[in-house]
C-alpha cells in the first residue's frame, strides 16, 4: 500500500453500538444485512438489523452464508457481498423534478440537495453507508474518474469503510492494490475507517476519523491508545 492508516481509538461492541445508533438518529442510513439468504447493502434503523454472527463462504458462481463459532457475534467477518456500491453511487430511481398541476397552470420544482425527497414528499435525511470495504471505496473512485459524477454520485454521504479481515474465495484486492485495508491514498473517500477483532468479551473495534464530518460522538466508556 501506498500509505498506511492507523487507528487511534478502541471501542468494545456496545460503544460501536452506539456510535451506529447516533448515525443512524440523523442519518438514513445503509448497512450490511442479512436479507435473501446472503449479505446484503439496505437501509436500517438500528445497530440490531446489522448481520453479525455470520460469514460468508464464496467461490466462482457460489455464496451462501455460513453461521461463525458459537460465541463469535462478529458483524463484518466477511470480505464482500454479492452487490457493491455502485448501486448507492447510481440509483435504479432517483427524484429529478417534481410537477404540481393547478387551476392557474402548473409548477415545477427540483430537490433542494442530490439526495431528493422522500417517497412522501419530506426532505431526504442525509445519507450515511456503513460496511463499505477498501475495492468498493477504490471501485467509487475509478466510476467518478470516469463519470465525473462526484463523490458517490453527487450524494456526498458520511461513509464508515470496515477494513477486511476474512479472506474471500473471489477477492482480488491484493492484485489490484485495493486492500485488504483502506490505503492513506483512498481515505479522502471516506469519513471514518474501522478494523474489527474479535475478543473473549466481544467483538472490538479500532477506528480512525479521516474527514471533519466523523466528529467525535465516542462515549466515556471508550478506551483511547
Amino acid at each position: 500500500m501506498a500509505g498506511e492508516l492507523r487507528p487511534s481509538v478502541v471501542v468494545d461492541d456496545g460503544g460501536f453500538a452506539a456510535l451506529v445508533d447516533r448515525i443512524v438518529e440523523g442519518h438514513r442510513t445503509i448497512a450490511p444485512t442479512l436479507r435473501d439468504s446472503t449479505v446484503m447493502l439496505a437501509e436500517i434503523t438500528s445497530v440490531d438489523e446489522i448481520a453479525s454472527g455470520v460469514t460468508l463462504e464464496q467461490a466462482p458462481g457460489r455464496c451462501r452464508v455460513v453461521d461463525l463459532a458459537h460465541g463469535d457475534h462478529r458483524r463484518f467477518a466477511w470480505a464482500v457481498g454479492p452487490q457493491s456500491a455502485k448501486g448507492l453511487q447510481h440509483p435504479a430511481e432517483r427524484t429529478v423534478f417534481s410537477v404540481e398541476v393547478t387551476a392557474e397552470g402548473f409548477s415545477v420544482t427540483t430537490p433542494g440537495s442530490p439526495a431528493g425527497t422522500a417517497r412522501d414528499g419530506s426532505p431526504e435525511r442525509p445519507l450515511a453507508v456503513i460496511g463499505l470495504r477498501p475495492c468498493d471505496v477504490a471501485a467509487v473512485g475509478v466510476l467518478d474518474r470516469v463519470l465525473g459524477a462526484g463523490a458517490m454520485g453527487g450524494l456526498d454521504p458520511l461513509v464508515v469503510v470496515v477494513n477486511c479481515a476474512e479472506p474471500g474465495g473471489t477477492c482480488f484486492c491484493v492484485s489490484m492494490d485495493t486492500g485488504p485495508a483502506l490505503s492513506a491514498d483512498l481515505a479522502h473517500n471516506a469519513d471514518l475507517v474501522v478494523w474489527e477483532r474479535g475478543a473473549a468479551a466481544g467483538p472490538e473495534y479500532l477506528l480512525v476519523a479521516v474527514s471533519p464530518a466523523a466528529k467525535p460522538w465516542w462515549r466515556p466508556s471508550i478506551r483511547v491508545r
